[in-house]
């Protein structure tokens, strides 16, 4: 009977999760939304029969596109359409929950009320993000991430399921390239030395097949899909960015109006690129990959230095994976609201996957609740230079970078041997 009320919280747990999904389904309305975009991809694509990349602009990789198509083929409306689009993000969310659920469970022996506690923080996040969260396909990337996390801890032979998923997720959007050189590290590094065959697996199902079948793609669209999605590349500082944000402090506090120093471009707003310093321009654009590459090699030190076992440690791998897409968000020139969906599973685990983080419960609540306010009441405000809501998003980015400096705390903690937490201890 005790055994039994154990898993009370939990339930409640996932209660409040539809809960609140159904709060975001229903009680949100569309805002700045990419829907209207991918409503007339959508038509092009499976009604008009034009070719994405060759034909028509599209942005991003190709395996975007059916998540696009699938909701259009039982709709012509555009409600309709939104709501089936919001039904298949749903369903990412609810398999992300899962997988949360199980790396808590199988990989750190939490008890259900970690696992609540956990669910509850994860819901709250998605409340703060909105409509957003179904709106975007980032949920995909979300859940992309856990189902790496959760495979490549368990047993061997499932390593390979994290980088299939890592693959498919990097042609959807390219962000799981970056947390996927974690893998060729955690591979090749093993307790009897380095065994660079160990890393052939990775390097071959991500990046060589993403290499292959990008080029192979490129080639079929009049070689149309590269010239796209670099445009991605030029863009600007955009100004909820780590980097355009104090400039947009600055601004607003000298009173220089915002129609001579930003643009409109790819849906955003930028800082004009005339009126920053050359070296800024070019450490916006190049800081956070140096920053990255500093990470995985001290990652590779100490992971050579200590050899302790060819499994990883899930907690400790956990936290380099959610370390990459924090340093990433913090130190790129564009900081869209929907990337703080890539955070949400990894924050939520963590926070709860051994003892309870108060701190990094309260930061990732506050980065959350800024960038709500930050966005979904106040962007237009932002725009226009209103110090309140400037200085919100000067916050949350100040709290973005703060949280790096956490992560990375406890990644050195955890790989020095020095974390007190255990599994056991939830």
């Amino acid at each position: 009977m005790k055994k039994n009320s154990e898993w009370i919280p939990l339930i409640f747990a996932f209660g409040f999760f539809l809960s609140s999904r159904l709060v975001i389904i229903f009680g949100y309305n569309t805002y700045i939304s990419d829907l209207n975009l991918f409503k007339v991809v959508a038509d092009y694509g499976m009604k008009s029969g034009y070719v994405a990349y060759r034909d028509f602009w599209f942005p991003y990789p190709p395996l975007a596109l059916p998540l696009i198509y699938i909701p259009s083929l039982l709709t012509e409306s555009f409600e309709g359409f939104r709501k089936l689009f919001q039904l298949e993000m749903f369903m990412f969310d609810a398999l992300t929950l899962y997988l949360m659920f199980l790396f808590l469970k199988d990989r750190m022996g939490c008890k259900p009320l970690k696992i609540a506690f956990a669910t509850v923080l994860y819901s709250i996040m998605g409340l703060f993000v909105g409509h957003l969260i179904y709106d975007r396909f980032d949920m995909a990337i979300a859940a992309t991430f856990m189902a790496s996390v959760y495979f490549f801890t368990g047993a061997a032979r499932w390593k390979t399921i994290s980088f299939v998923v890592s693959f498919l997720g990097a042609i959807v959007k390219l962000v799981p390239l970056f947390w996927s050189f974690l893998f060729i590290i955690y591979e090749s590094v093993t307790a009897d030395g380095i065994n660079f065959r160990k890393a052939l697996k990775p390097v071959l199902i991500i990046f060589l097949a993403f290499t292959f079948f990008m080029i192979y793609y490129d080639s079929t669209v009049k070689h149309n899909l590269f010239k796209l999605m670099g445009e991605q590349g030029k863009r600007g500082i955009q100004i909820e960015s780590v980097w355009g944000a104090p400039w947009m402090l600055y601004y607003s506090i000298a009173k220089i109006p915002a129609s001579e120093k930003l643009n409109s471009e790819y849906a955003a707003q930028h800082i004009n690129d005339s009126v920053l310093p050359k070296y800024y321009l070019i450490a916006s654009k190049y800081a956070g990959f140096l920053m990255l590459g500093i990470f995985l090699a001290a990652t590779a030190l100490m992971k050579w230095k200590r050899r302790v076992s060819d499994k990883p440690e899930p907690w400790t791998f956990l936290l380099g994976m959610l370390f990459v897409l924090v340093l990433l968000i913090s130190t790129q020139r564009v900081l869209s609201p929907q990337y703080m969906i890539w955070l949400m599973p990894g924050l939520a685990t963590v926070s709860f996957g051994r003892r309870p983080d108060i701190p990094l419960i309260a930061i990732s609540t506050a980065i959350f609740a800024l960038s709500w306010l930050g966005f979904d009441l106040g962007y237009w405000k932002y725009v226009e230079l209103d110090l309140k809501f400037v200085a919100i998003v000067n916050l949350r980015n100040l709290l973005l970078l703060f949280l790096c400096i956490i992560l990375l705390g406890r990644i050195f903690k955890s790989e020095n041997g020095k974390d007190g937490g255990h599994a056991a201890d939830a």
